[in-house]
């Protein structure tokens, strides 16, 4: 047989089959011409099909040489052999072709000469004669991936085999059978197949709820019975594997019925995912009689069934059925045992492990992830570290969820060591294990190591953030959880309710009444649901900020109420001193059924000792014990001491504390030694200030007290001795200061203090109060003042007390319009306190002390200043921004910047705003320059609104509102030239103006309002009822406005309610 090579001639080629691993291409293409066996371009410009010309030069290639083609160099042996590692790319004339996918099993062409073949045509290659071979492209499909199947895909639309169904079906079946499919793809093929058989729907199906697209698998279902064709158990496995995966209820109870209707019976794989279907709905009991109706049941169906019980929460009947089971596999076992922890039964969860150990059933990475949670449940450190050991030695493979459960078990039993190793040595962190490692910090106290690895994660979510705050919380760090909800904000994620009850928990404590509110808006805005743990932290809130009527609101309107929201109503009245109305709500908490709890006791004696309660707080500490069976602690008696004290039982007080089970703490015996004060019990006195040195040696408190006893009962030789006791251990007490803010400067105070240079004008006004006092029928408390002096002596004492002094500094320096704000160091005496009342009245003057050392931070002046904003109390707000420096030492932050900004904007001091903006320390940010904006646009300054638009546009050149305001201003200004240009620019960006839409509520049901909007049935009523509200309102044009949607709100409102 004679052959051409490189343009020599050939005769008797007959064809060659062509064999590349799972390839096989049969090639009729001979010719006794040169030019058609000539290797080069001479081919490539004849042969349209010039892949199949490649393949033909390896064939004709000659013996032991190699053949170069692009960047692969290919070799063919003496057997007619060619080894190759890919095909090589060829080049079209306009482009490459692409390139033929490498093999998985071979790597050689192996070549059939063929003698009975003879072809006589000249000229051309006849193209006709080139074609592949359908069997090859089906071999091929069986284990593409994506990127194969598309090359695939390409090579049979070039080589026209995409026209044969058979292979057409068997690339759509290669693509939807990928784990990383493209789905929309497999879809475009599927509709190019003509009659798909039902296996080629239910493979369409399946590839939907694979990819979460379980909607279009029902879809698909029903274009399928649409065309008659007829579906198989196959179809419904996968359907109600779909309507499980989305909750699709009303489809999955369709699906079944058609299963019903066209089978007797089905298989146990449908049986099994019909009982999945419905555990996943939470319809245990109708997966139940599934179960039930079965004929044949495998180890698959009693597991879905225990599990339907295990996800409603029903474990006593899970463990009933796990029990008759008679064949349980480890996904048995790992359901019960997830499903004890997920119940809070810990315990039952770690037997029924050993129990599976006991079995010989070896648990796998899921089961060993739910005994880790139930180890932190418990805090058993040594199971815990036994789970580690064990997936160590069986070297089983730790997932993502096992290192993360790993990390919290030994955080929560406190090995934070440990839990810091296991986090440190994982490859890759995900947001879970950094969560749970902070989390771990937090609930330890380490907060600056949990803040530490918060700033170093790139990535947060809100379980990050609740962590933190919570963290904040629980140490009495209020202002840093404040502050970082700021942070919250500003990352875009939205609030839910565990982070309210944590910020509302650090208002509470902090008294920032204002926070409080302004979380109360956010929370009723944003639609957040309220539970009974949210509804509790309100109501605490306001009790604890003094507004005991509002927190009464919160609590009548909560549909329910557990012991934790009547203890704190009750903690919250006995406060306020309504400790008839605290004694009333505990009541009725016992009649509602709810069980007091230690912590409501707390509340109750608190109420009664607030209130001069005695005999009911007797009651009720006996009744702790004979009806509830609850042991009293350290803070029962404290409260019943504290009862006894204030009433004047200073034996009964003396006898209970003898008797106490528990030994006393120094709240105790300070809580004695302040009644012995009050009561001039000298004896009793001396025994509560001994115990209480021996507690706290280095407080001054006691010696202060134990001196004032002294002296009430004129025992100055004992009251020098006390004194000489603080001289000689170093107690010196803490000297009682006020300070008060004036034009910016800090004038301090101290008692007897002549050392300010207006002493004299200071001192005037203080003659002048006491004249005004004392005709108000004033009497000083001089019983108060220690000293050895006579009572005009002591009266001039008290009037030289640090806050009055202050006060009467405020008087005469400060305007009558502003408030006067002292800060104390001390708590201030019972004098100072009637007469400040009384001093207030008399000067018709805002007097605000700020006691014991709470001083406000810079989030609760942002809070101030906002309440300046809207009230528009311009000389007041100065005064607080001022007071930020010079008195709290705190550096306006731009919120206190833009506070200040929006009330100048408020009054129309536009300029000023400008001013101060210039001014600022730090760069403005949108809210600055949009709180500019809006205020000239309110006050038509269109001037000074387009240097603010432009700043905020610099900031952030895709803000919608920023151009619809200044679109406004230009039309109010008649500046028509500016509102097309910047509608063009809008048009151009593809920005559009949201119509306006309102909601309103009546009788139960929603109705919205659109701008113009004539939809509604009642529209011309609403009509009629915005035009009488028209007239009726003076000095109103009726202008196209009327269609707003909130006018046409309050319209319907007006109507219906």
């Amino acid at each position: 047989m004679e052959r051409v090579f490189c343009g020599r001639k050939v005769n008797g080629c007959g064809g060659v089959v062509v064999r590349a691993g799972f390839w096989r291409t049969k090639l009729v293409a001979a010719r006794d011409s040169a030019e058609g066996f000539c290797v080069g371009e001479g081919i490539a410009r004849t042969c349209q099909t010039r892949q199949l010309w490649n393949l033909l030069q390896l064939v004709l290639a000659p013996a032991s040489s190699k053949v170069g083609w692009g960047h692969e160099a290919v070799e063919r042996n003496e057997r007619h052999e060619v080894k190759f590692k890919q095909f090589p790319l060829l080049f079209f004339e306009n482009g490459p072709f692409p390139t033929i996918p490498e093999s998985r099993n071979a790597s050689y062409f192996r070549c059939f000469p063929r003698n009975n073949t003879s072809l006589k045509s000249k000229g051309k290659p006849n193209n006709r004669m080139l074609s592949f071979s359908t069997p090859t492209f089906l071999q091929s499909l069986t284990s593409a991936s994506l990127k194969q199947c598309t090359q695939i895909h390409a090579q049979m639309i070039i080589t026209g085999t995409i026209s044969h169904p058979r292979v057409v079906a068997s690339l759509f079946k290669s693509l939807a059978d990928l784990d990383d499919g493209d789905l929309p793809y497999a879809v475009a093929i599927f509709h190019q197949i003509p009659k798909p058989s039902t296996f080629l729907w239910n493979t369409i199906i399946k590839a939907c709820f694979r990819n979460h697209a379980s909607e279009e698998s029902i879809s698909f279902y029903l274009q399928m019975r649409r065309k008659d064709v007829l579906p198989d158990n196959y179809t419904f496995q996968f359907l109600f594997k779909a309507c499980s995966q989305c909750t699709l209820t009303r489809g999955g109870e369709a699906i079944h019925g058609n299963l019903t209707k066209l089978f007797d019976k089905s298989d146990v794989f449908v049986g099994n995912a019909l009982i999945h279907m419905y555990s996943e709905f939470g319809w245990a009991d109708v997966a139940r009689q599934v179960f039930e109706e079965m004929g044949l049941k495998n180890v698959v169906s009693w597991t879905a069934t225990v599990g339907g019980y295990v996800k409603i929460g029903a474990m006593g009947e899970a463990r009933r059925l796990f029990d008759e089971m008679p064949e349980r596999n480890v996904v048995s076992w790992t359901s019960m045992i997830a499903g004890f922890v997920q119940n809070g039964m810990a315990e039952e969860a770690v037997g029924y492990f050993r129990r599976m150990l006991a079995e010989k059933i070896r648990p796998d990475v899921v089961a060993l992830v739910s005994v880790l949670s139930a180890c932190a449940q418990l805090r058993d450190l040594d199971l815990g570290k036994w789970v580690h050991q064990f997936v160590d030695r069986e070297r089983i493979c730790m997932s993502r969820n096992f290192s993360v459960a790993l990390i919290d078990m030994y955080a929560k039993c406190g090995d934070l060591d440990a839990a810091r190793e296991v986090f440190d040595y994982t490859d890759r962190k995900s947001l879970a294990s950094w969560n749970a490692i902070i989390d771990g910090y937090c609930k330890s106290g380490d907060l600056c190591e949990a803040r530490f690895l918060f700033d170093q994660m790139v990535e947060r979510d809100l379980i990050t953030f609740n962590s933190m705050i919570t963290g904040y919380v629980h140490r009495s760090r209020h202002k840093e959880a404040l502050l970082l909800f700021s942070e919250l904000r500003a990352s875009g994620l939205n609030p839910d309710k565990f982070t309210f009850v944590g910020l509302l928990t650090a208002c509470s404590n902090l008294g920032a009444l204002n926070q409080g509110k302004l979380l109360h808006a956010y929370i009723e805005e944003s639609s957040i649901e309220l539970d009974v743990f949210l509804e509790t932290a309100l109501l605490d809130m306001y009790a604890k900020c003094g507004k005991i009527d509002q927190a009464t609101l919160v609590f009548n309107r909560m549909p329910k109420r557990d012991v934790l929201a009547w203890t704190a109503m009750i903690s919250g009245l006995a406060v306020h001193g309504s400790g008839r109305s605290a004694l009333s709500h505990f009541s009725m908490m016992q009649k509602q059924g709810v069980r007091p709890n230690a912590v409501a006791y707390i509340g109750v004696l608190n109420a009664c000792s607030h209130s001069g309660l005695v005999e009911e707080g007797r009651l009720h500490f006996n009744e702790m014990i004979s009806k509830y069976n609850i042991e009293p602690e350290v803070e029962h008696y404290g409260c019943m001491i504290d009862l006894l004290g204030r009433a004047g039982y200073l034996k009964e007080a003396e006898e209970l504390i003898e008797t106490m089970p528990i030994e006393p703490n120094a709240v105790i015996w300070g809580s004695l030694l302040g009644a012995c004060r009050v009561y001039n019990d000298v004896n009793l006195a001396e025994k509560a200030a001994k115990h209480l040195l021996n507690l706290e040696p280095d407080k001054d408190a006691v010696y202060v007290l134990l001196y004032n006893v002294y002296v009430s009962s004129g025992r100055w030789a004992n009251a020098a001795e006390i004194r000489q006791m603080m001289e000689d251990r170093g107690i010196k007490k803490i000297a009682g200061c006020s300070s008060i803010v004036v034009d910016g400067h800090v004038h301090e105070f101290i008692a007897g203090d002549r050392s300010h240079p207006q002493f004299k004008e200071i001192q005037a006004i203080i003659v002048e109060m006491v004249k005004r006092l004392k005709l108000l029928g004033y009497v000083a408390g001089t019983s108060q003042i220690s000293l050895d002096i006579d009572e005009e002596e002591k009266e001039d004492a008290l009037f030289s007390h640090s806050e009055k002094m202050a006060i009467a500094f405020g008087i005469m320096k400060l305007g009558a319009n502003l408030p006067i704000h002292v800060l104390k160091n001390l708590r201030m005496c019972k004098d100072c306190h009637s007469a400040i009342k009384l001093i207030a009245r008399i000067w018709n003057r805002e007097i605000i002390m700020l006691i014991a050392g709470i001083r406000p931070d810079d989030v609760t002046l942002v809070g101030v200043l906002n309440a300046c904003a809207h009230a528009g109390l311009l000389d007041e707000r100065r005064w607080y921004f001022d007071a930020m420096e010079k008195m709290y030492k705190i550096t306006p932050k731009i919120e206190h910047f833009g506070c200040m900004i929006d009330l100048l904007g408020r009054m129309g001091r536009l300029r000023e705003a400008n001013d101060l903006i210039m001014e600022m320390p730090m760069r403005p940010n949108v809210v600055i320059w949009g709180a500019l904006l809006s205020a000239c646009r309110v006050h038509n300054d269109a001037e000074l609104g387009e240097v603010a638009a432009e700043r905020i546009l610099e900031l952030d050149p895709y803000d919608l509102w920023v151009r619809v305001m200044l679109s406004n201003m230009y039309a109010e200004a008649g500046k028509w030239d500016g509102v097309m240009r910047l509608r063009k620019e809008m048009k151009d960006m593809g920005m559009g103006k949201s119509p306006g839409c309102s909601l309103i509520e009546v009788n139960g049901m929603v109705h919205e309002f659109l701008v113009g909007d004539d939809s509604h049935p009642q529209h011309i009523e609403i009509r009629f009822m915005l035009e009488n509200i028209e007239t009726q309102l003076k000095g109103m044009r009726k202008r196209k406005e009327d269609g707003h949607s909130e006018k046409m709100d309050v319209a319907f409102g007006s109507m219906k309610l």
